[in-house]
Protein backbone atom coordinates (compact mmCIF):
# COMPACT_ATOMS: atom_id res chain seq x y z
CA UNK A 1 0.00 0.00 0.00
CA UNK A 2 2.86 2.38 0.81
CA UNK A 3 4.35 1.81 -2.65
CA UNK A 4 1.01 2.59 -4.30
CA UNK A 5 0.62 5.81 -2.29
CA UNK A 6 4.19 6.84 -3.16
CA UNK A 7 3.60 6.26 -6.89
CA UNK A 8 0.24 8.06 -6.74
CA UNK A 9 1.88 11.07 -5.10
CA UNK A 10 4.60 11.08 -7.78
CA UNK A 11 1.97 11.00 -10.53
CA UNK A 12 0.03 13.83 -8.89
CA UNK A 13 3.14 15.98 -8.47
CA UNK A 14 4.14 15.41 -12.10
CA UNK A 15 0.59 16.15 -13.27
CA UNK A 16 0.42 19.40 -11.28
CA UNK A 17 3.89 20.45 -12.50
CA UNK A 18 2.95 19.73 -16.11
CA UNK A 19 -0.36 21.57 -15.78
CA UNK A 20 1.34 24.67 -14.34
CA UNK A 21 3.97 24.63 -17.10
CA UNK A 22 1.30 24.13 -19.75
CA UNK A 23 -0.72 27.10 -18.44
CA UNK A 24 2.43 29.26 -18.34
CA UNK A 25 3.38 28.22 -21.89
CA UNK A 26 0.29 30.02 -23.28
CA UNK A 27 1.70 33.29 -21.94
CA UNK A 28 5.10 32.79 -23.56
CA UNK A 29 5.88 33.81 -27.14
CA UNK A 30 5.88 30.19 -28.30
CA UNK A 31 4.19 29.35 -31.61
CA UNK A 32 2.60 32.82 -31.61
CA UNK A 33 2.36 32.77 -35.41
CA UNK A 34 -0.16 29.94 -35.15
CA UNK A 35 -3.51 31.68 -35.47
CA UNK A 36 -5.55 28.53 -34.86
CA UNK A 37 -5.90 28.18 -31.09
CA UNK A 38 -6.39 24.40 -31.22
CA UNK A 39 -3.13 23.83 -33.14
CA UNK A 40 -1.14 26.15 -30.90
CA UNK A 41 -2.48 24.39 -27.82
CA UNK A 42 -1.47 20.99 -29.20
CA UNK A 43 2.03 22.20 -30.08
CA UNK A 44 2.42 23.69 -26.60
CA UNK A 45 1.17 20.46 -25.06
CA UNK A 46 3.69 18.40 -27.04
CA UNK A 47 6.48 20.81 -26.10
CA UNK A 48 5.69 20.78 -22.38
CA UNK A 49 5.24 17.00 -22.32
CA UNK A 50 8.54 16.36 -24.09
CA UNK A 51 10.45 18.86 -21.92
CA UNK A 52 9.06 17.40 -18.69
CA UNK A 53 9.77 13.86 -19.88
CA UNK A 54 13.37 14.71 -20.82
CA UNK A 55 13.90 16.58 -17.54
CA UNK A 56 12.55 13.73 -15.43
CA UNK A 57 14.58 11.10 -17.31
CA UNK A 58 17.70 13.25 -16.91
CA UNK A 59 17.07 13.69 -13.18
CA UNK A 60 16.51 9.94 -12.86
CA UNK A 61 19.80 9.22 -14.65
CA UNK A 62 21.80 11.41 -12.30
CA UNK A 63 19.86 9.92 -9.37
CA UNK A 64 18.26 13.17 -8.21
CA UNK A 65 14.77 11.64 -8.10
CA UNK A 66 13.45 8.24 -7.14
CA UNK A 67 11.13 7.22 -9.93
CA UNK A 68 11.35 4.52 -12.53
CA UNK A 69 11.27 5.18 -16.26
CA UNK A 70 7.90 3.47 -16.69
CA UNK A 71 6.32 5.84 -14.18
CA UNK A 72 7.90 8.87 -15.84
CA UNK A 73 6.48 7.81 -19.20
CA UNK A 74 3.08 6.84 -17.80
CA UNK A 75 2.64 10.01 -15.74
CA UNK A 76 3.52 12.27 -18.69
CA UNK A 77 1.24 10.23 -20.95
CA UNK A 78 -1.64 10.58 -18.48
CA UNK A 79 -1.05 14.34 -18.33
CA UNK A 80 -0.94 14.54 -22.13
CA UNK A 81 -4.14 12.52 -22.54
CA UNK A 82 -6.12 14.47 -19.96
CA UNK A 83 -4.98 17.79 -21.43
CA UNK A 84 -5.96 16.67 -24.94
CA UNK A 85 -9.47 16.06 -23.65
CA UNK A 86 -9.47 19.44 -21.89
CA UNK A 87 -8.19 21.21 -25.01
CA UNK A 88 -10.76 19.52 -27.22
CA UNK A 89 -13.74 20.01 -24.95
CA UNK A 90 -13.17 22.98 -22.67
CA UNK A 91 -10.53 25.29 -24.14
CA UNK A 92 -11.76 25.13 -27.73
CA UNK A 93 -15.32 25.68 -26.50
CA UNK A 94 -14.22 28.75 -24.59
CA UNK A 95 -12.37 29.99 -27.64
CA UNK A 96 -15.34 29.73 -29.98
CA UNK A 97 -18.55 28.79 -28.22
CA UNK A 98 -21.75 30.61 -29.05
CA UNK A 99 -23.28 29.34 -25.82
CA UNK A 100 -20.39 30.67 -23.73
CA UNK A 101 -20.78 34.09 -25.37
CA UNK A 102 -24.54 34.16 -24.71
CA UNK A 103 -24.30 33.27 -21.03
CA UNK A 104 -21.26 35.52 -20.52
CA UNK A 105 -23.19 38.40 -22.09
CA UNK A 106 -26.11 37.70 -19.78
CA UNK A 107 -23.78 37.51 -16.78
CA UNK A 108 -22.26 40.86 -17.74
CA UNK A 109 -25.77 42.34 -17.97
CA UNK A 110 -27.51 40.20 -15.37
CA UNK A 111 -30.14 42.78 -14.45
CA UNK A 112 -31.49 42.76 -18.01
CA UNK A 113 -34.11 40.32 -19.32
CA UNK A 114 -33.08 39.55 -22.91
CA UNK A 115 -35.49 38.89 -25.73
CA UNK A 116 -34.57 36.31 -28.34
CA UNK A 117 -34.08 39.15 -30.86
CA UNK A 118 -31.69 40.98 -28.50
CA UNK A 119 -29.65 37.82 -28.02
CA UNK A 120 -29.43 37.32 -31.80
CA UNK A 121 -28.60 40.98 -32.47
CA UNK A 122 -25.94 41.15 -29.77
CA UNK A 123 -24.44 37.89 -31.01
CA UNK A 124 -24.25 39.15 -34.61
CA UNK A 125 -23.08 42.66 -33.74
CA UNK A 126 -20.54 41.75 -31.06
CA UNK A 127 -19.42 38.13 -31.58
CA UNK A 128 -19.56 37.98 -35.36
CA UNK A 129 -18.85 41.59 -36.41
CA UNK A 130 -16.97 43.34 -33.58
CA UNK A 131 -14.92 40.29 -32.51
CA UNK A 132 -14.38 39.16 -36.12
CA UNK A 133 -15.55 35.59 -35.50
CA UNK A 134 -16.25 34.92 -39.17
CA UNK A 135 -12.86 36.26 -40.27
CA UNK A 136 -11.16 34.09 -37.66
CA UNK A 137 -13.08 30.95 -38.70
CA UNK A 138 -12.39 31.55 -42.40
CA UNK A 139 -8.68 32.01 -41.67
CA UNK A 140 -8.64 28.81 -39.61
CA UNK A 141 -10.21 26.87 -42.48
CA UNK A 142 -7.68 28.28 -44.97
CA UNK A 143 -4.85 27.28 -42.61
CA UNK A 144 -6.25 23.76 -42.21
CA UNK A 145 -6.72 23.47 -45.97
CA UNK A 146 -10.46 22.84 -45.98
CA UNK A 147 -11.24 25.99 -47.98
CA UNK A 148 -9.21 28.13 -50.36
CA UNK A 149 -9.35 31.79 -51.32
CA UNK A 150 -10.29 32.35 -54.97
CA UNK A 151 -10.18 36.04 -55.93
CA UNK A 152 -12.56 37.77 -53.54
CA UNK A 153 -14.29 34.55 -52.51
CA UNK A 154 -13.75 31.14 -50.97
CA UNK A 155 -14.34 27.57 -52.11
CA UNK A 156 -14.21 24.19 -50.41
CA UNK A 157 -11.14 22.07 -51.20
CA UNK A 158 -10.98 18.32 -51.79
CA UNK A 159 -9.70 18.01 -48.22
CA UNK A 160 -12.77 19.93 -47.02
CA UNK A 161 -15.08 17.63 -48.96
CA UNK A 162 -13.44 14.56 -47.43
CA UNK A 163 -13.78 16.08 -43.95
CA UNK A 164 -17.49 16.82 -44.47
CA UNK A 165 -18.04 13.26 -45.70
CA UNK A 166 -16.33 11.93 -42.55
CA UNK A 167 -18.49 14.22 -40.38
CA UNK A 168 -21.64 13.03 -42.17
CA UNK A 169 -20.64 9.42 -41.60
CA UNK A 170 -20.04 10.11 -37.90
CA UNK A 171 -23.40 11.89 -37.60
CA UNK A 172 -25.06 8.85 -39.20
CA UNK A 173 -23.37 6.47 -36.74
CA UNK A 174 -23.87 8.56 -33.58
CA UNK A 175 -27.03 10.47 -32.65
CA UNK A 176 -25.70 13.89 -33.60
CA UNK A 177 -27.93 16.52 -35.17
CA UNK A 178 -26.63 16.70 -38.73
CA UNK A 179 -28.40 19.91 -39.82
CA UNK A 180 -25.15 21.86 -39.84
CA UNK A 181 -23.76 19.30 -42.28
CA UNK A 182 -26.71 19.69 -44.65
CA UNK A 183 -27.56 23.38 -45.05
CA UNK A 184 -30.00 24.23 -47.84
CA UNK A 185 -28.50 25.05 -51.25
CA UNK A 186 -27.95 28.70 -52.13
CA UNK A 187 -30.76 30.46 -53.90
CA UNK A 188 -30.49 33.68 -55.86
CA UNK A 189 -31.93 35.76 -52.99
CA UNK A 190 -29.03 34.80 -50.74
CA UNK A 191 -26.28 35.64 -53.23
Amino acid sequence: MKVFIKILIQYCIIFILCTILFAISFRLPLYINMNVFFYRAIFLLFTVSILVFITLVSLKRIEKIEINYRDVFTSVLIFFSIMMVIISTVLVSLDRSISVFIISDMRQNEQHIFTKEEIENRFLNIYVKKYGAMDQRIEEQIVTGTIEKIGNGYRITDKGKILINIFKLISDIFPVDGKFLNPPPLNQKEI
